[in-house]
């Protein structure tokens, strides 16, 4: 207490408040900082979670319409084999 009179007497009223005003307003903003970097750290980690989820779903995704295409293909030629068949039979029934 002795300090801030000292401070008040030597500088004056004004002077002291703007000093104290200073250090409040960069005690805030260290904090604030503080904050923003540990929440900034936070997001960046999950990111990264959410990244190496998103590689996996691209892979089974790969996967998927690879497996349908196949599937479709194979159904395409079984298609083709009973349209053959009823063309076959359609020309046995008109004879």
């Amino acid at each position: 207490m002795s300090e801030t009179v000292n401070v008040i007497s030597t500088l004056g009223f004004p002077i002291a408040v703007c000093i104290a005003l200073g250090w409040f307003i960069d005690k805030i903003i260290s904090e604030y900082s503080q904050d923003n970097k540990d929440r900034e750290k936070a997001i960046m980690s999950e990111m990264s979670k959410i990244n190496d989820t998103n590689g996996e779903l691209v892979q089974s995704n790969k996967e998927v319409v690879r497996t349908n295409s196949l599937l479709v293909e194979e159904m395409t030629k079984k298609l083709s084999g009973i349209d053959m068949k009823l063309d076959d039979l359609r020309d046995e029934i008109r004879r």
